[in-house]
């Protein structure tokens, strides 16, 4: 697979062999091709890892994937949610749909938030049956009854707790000055002025548009974002206790009591 946003490099036929010949054979029918996959291929992604990658990196299989599974665990929750307390609801969701939500998360969440809106939508639906809900009424105070982070929280979640292993040293040693800091990145010498942000993680350039949102990209800006406005949060480097201030915090950002700009709005006017 060749990822690539330009089409006429994508959907190149590139031939690639495995050669089971011997050092001294050259016999033709030992060159076994690869299969090439592009947008036009039946299939046009490849599932690694549980991921399915696709050649312009869209994930847009991977979301669809996700949110069939979703899917499912409504129907589920949608079957016994008079049969079972809120407590079982709520565990049969963290096993049928969280854990789809999460697995790789800092991975195929990079990609424009309109094409997570379908997630977005069945995650609140799924809340709605745990609480044993209206349809029509608003998720907010029920993310926050329950304890459970909204799917975009839960990216930024995901992604601060991932940078958080990265700065405190919790990442194999392949990550080693994957993300500098600026001191580093600018070859900085001992006897060098220190500048306000030299000790700030290095915020790579994008020269694509469309990989602002890639993890190399974007995680250190959404650190510095962070640090800046919660230093002491970020400063924690207990991997537990950050993660448990880190979900309070954004846990505390949400309202008990949603503030709705709705004219006529079903569930605020309390109508039938």
């Amino acid at each position: 697979m060749i990822f690539s946003g330009s089409p006429a490099i994508r959907n190149s036929k590139v031939q690639i062999f495995i050669n089971n010949n011997n050092a001294d054979q050259d016999n033709p029918d030992h060159l076994i091709p690869i299969e090439q996959i592009n947008c036009q291929s039946p299939q046009p992604y490849v599932k690694f890892l549980g991921v399915l990658l696709d050649p312009v990196l869209s994930f847009k299989h991977h979301i669809s994937h996700v949110s069939n599974q979703i899917s499912k665990g409504i129907y589920f929750l949608r079957t016994t949610k008079n049969l079972f307390s809120q407590f079982c609801l709520k565990t049969i969701y963290y096993t049928m749909i969280h854990s789809y939500l999460t697995y790789a998360l800092s991975i195929w969440s990079c990609t424009p938030s309109s094409s997570l809106n379908s997630i977005v939508k069945k995650q609140k639906i799924s809340i709605r049956l745990i609480c044993n809900a209206k349809p029509n009424s608003h998720s907010e105070p029920l993310f926050k009854e329950l304890g459970i982070l909204p799917f975009l929280k839960l990216i930024e979640y995901f992604n601060l707790t991932y940078i958080h292993d990265y700065i405190y040293g919790f990442l194999p040693d392949l990550y080693t000055n994957y993300w500098p800091i600026n001191r580093i990145q600018r070859n900085a010498q001992e006897n060098d002025f220190e500048l306000r942000n030299d000790y700030e993680l290095y915020c790579p350039p994008s020269r694509l548009k469309s990989s602002e949102l890639f993890p190399f990209y974007n995680l250190p800006r959404i650190w510095i974002n962070f640090d800046n406005t919660n230093p002491s949060i970020s400063i924690i480097r207990d991997k537990s206790k950050f993660k448990f201030s880190l979900k309070t915090h954004f846990l505390n950002t949400l309202s008990s009591n949603s503030k709705c700009d709705r004219l006529f709005c079903p569930s605020c006017s309390h109508l039938p």
